[in-house]
């Protein structure tokens, strides 16, 4: 077979970077991100400079809604707050991005935080929060202690009850159902450790149970949970892509957090997954990705890598080779956490440069 001079390089230009084109380059944004329509569009604009064509938007954060619960209908009920930086404004960040990432061509995944409801502290919370409307759906310590907000990422709900599933099963499907959604991200959707997850509930459930194994009663109430919203999801909307941030070390995410991402991409009820390989050290980075190059699903994979410093020691040029390492496995995709962390420490140039190099 023969090629004219300019048939070949045009060949060669496909073959080369149409696949980097083509992959998903997404950023995650936090509440602090998207409280304004000034400081949208500004990351919209930065965004998109960079190279990135996903923004993943925070629209549930801590038992709080960026959004607003019930906003056209109310066939599932969200009694949820609004984030306490927005109580006292009209402002619907979800439905302003919904209309801006469509003109700047870019897509929107809304992220929501599952079965964590509060932070490190409760300062800001008001009484008709989750926390103080529900105690008692909160999670408990093997030794029999409710869970305070100090502990891990702050309180859980426990993922065994089922009032719990079904609350949290309706905010996700009335975001859905509400907002013109490329995609929703479950994060969060685990057990804080191996020490929780012993609701007086909990346990008595499971003492009615066939389950002989606490361990597996654990994965299977998570593993349900994702099944049961990627289901719902699709009821609603078939387009949507359902996905789920999780551990990148499965060890840990299946022993300690009871997160069997593994058996979600061979059950087919994610359509993506979204590593958080937030190492600092290239070499353990290469370790997640060698693990998760060798999955018969790899093609459903996303790599999140770390872009944040809080101790200004984390350069760029240690961003710039994770981009490198991850883009050289061929993976579904790379996301960034987070812009926030991007914009604090000026990274864009190295998100761009290795974006397009």
């Amino acid at each position: 077979m023969n090629f004219k001079k300019g048939e070949f390089f045009l060949l060669f230009f496909l073959a080369t970077f149409l696949p980097l084109v083509g992959i998903e380059k997404a950023v995650w944004a936090t509440p602090w991100d998207i409280q304004t329509k000034k400081s949208i569009d500004q990351m919209l604009e930065k965004a998109k400079h960079c190279g990135i064509n996903t923004i993943i938007a925070e629209a549930r954060y801590r038992g709080d809604a960026l959004y607003f619960p019930n906003k056209y209908n109310s066939d599932f009920p969200n009694l949820e707050p609004r984030h306490y930086n927005l109580d006292h404004n009209d402002f619907d960040p979800l439905e302003y991005l919904s209309k801006s990432c469509p003109q700047k061509g870019l897509k929107l995944v809304a992220w929501l935080t599952t079965f964590v409801i509060t932070g490190n502290k409760i300062d800001n919370i008001g009484l008709e929060h989750p926390y103080l409307t529900y105690p008692y759906w909160i999670t408990y310590s093997q030794s029999g202690q409710r869970m305070p907000p100090e502990k891990e990422e702050g309180t859980y709900f426990d993922p065994a009850i089922p009032e719990v599933q079904e609350y949290l099963y309706n905010i996700y499907m009335d975001v859905i159902s509400n907002y013109k959604l490329d995609g929703i991200q479950m994060d969060y959707i685990r057990y804080p450790s191996k020490e929780y997850g012993y609701n007086p509930q909990a346990l008595q459930i499971f003492a009615q149970s066939q389950y002989s194994d606490y361990k597996e009663f654990k994965r299977d109430n998570i593993t349900n949970f994702v099944k049961k919203i990627y289901s719902g999801a699709k009821k609603i909307d078939p387009q949507i892509e359902v996905s789920a941030a999780v551990f990148a070390n499965y060890d840990d995410a299946y022993h300690t957090r009871s997160q069997d991402w593994v058996s979600w991409l061979n059950k087919g009820i994610v359509d993506k997954l979204y590593l958080m390989a937030y190492a600092k050290e290239d070499e353990t980075i290469k370790q997640q990705l060698k693990f998760a190059a060798g999955l018969a699903q790899k093609e459903k994979i996303v790599v999140g890598l770390r872009s944040w410093d809080e101790e200004n020691t984390y350069t760029g040029r240690e961003i710039l080779n994770k981009i490198r390492l991850t883009l050289d496995g061929n993976f579904q995709g790379i996301a960034f956490f987070s812009y926030y962390g991007i914009k604090t420490h000026n990274y864009y140039w190295y998100i761009k440069r290795g974006l397009n190099e």
